[in-house]
């Protein structure tokens, strides 16, 4: 169980992260759409994965789970990953989000936005310390909205550098998805790695990641 001031931290990085990148989506102009956004992706796509953050989470919250299989966001992007074919999953359902924005897409975001920020306004201290079901299992509400703050923050920097913008993530948002990577460093057993490259003590390679 958490406290009420970690609660409150967990909605606020998420509001802000969500009310960051929405704005952003807000500048892509008509003919960005299609342009390239990260690896194979082109800039619709990226933000209709982007949107699931917003969907999935509503989704979640509506789906009480029975116990927590997942103590942490590290464990539920961990069970996420390690399920077969996941990227080809991920892809094709990015790829449906993004047509299903329709012919006003930064609109449709908007308002996949307002959705969740609705929903997660109206939780309670209790209600964040509840057992949702996703994807990957039961967790903690709480712990699951900072999946989505995560999935915000670092979809929102591939976006803005698609769009040649620089990526001004709210602190608060930007210090709890970095908490996450740096957990996620630790069990993938890449720490030390991640350490040297953050203080100058050897570069990390281009294809680097903690996911996966």
């Amino acid at each position: 169980m958490t406290s009420e001031s970690e609660d409150a931290c967990e909605l606020e990085s998420f509001t802000a992260a969500a009310n960051w990148i929405t704005a952003l989506v807000s500048t892509v102009g008509d003919d960005r759409w299609a342009a390239p956004g990260l690896g194979g992706w082109d800039v619709r796509g990226l933000v209709g994965h982007t949107s699931r953050a917003f969907s999935t989470l509503v989704a979640a919250l509506d789906h009480p789970a029975g116990e927590v299989d997942l103590s942490s966001p590290e464990d539920y992007f961990r069970a996420v990953l390690s399920q077969p074919g996941v990227d080809d999953v991920v892809r094709e359902r990015g790829f449906a989000s993004g047509e299903a924005l329709g012919e006003r897409p930064a609109e449709a975001f908007a308002a996949l936005c307002d959705s969740a920020l609705t929903t997660v306004s109206t939780l309670s201290p209790a209600d964040a310390d509840a057992a949702i079901m996703t994807v990957a299992g039961g967790m903690r509400a709480g712990d699951y909205v900072r999946t989505r703050t995560f999935e915000l923050v670092v979809h929102g920097i591939d976006i803005a550098k698609a769009l040649g913008a620089e990526p001004d993530v709210p602190e608060a948002a930007l210090r709890e998805s970095l908490a996450i990577a740096a957990g996620l460093a630790m069990q993938s057993g890449k720490g030390s790695s991640v350490l040297a490259g953050l203080t100058g003590r050897g570069g990390l390679a281009e294809d680097f990641t903690v996911l996966g």
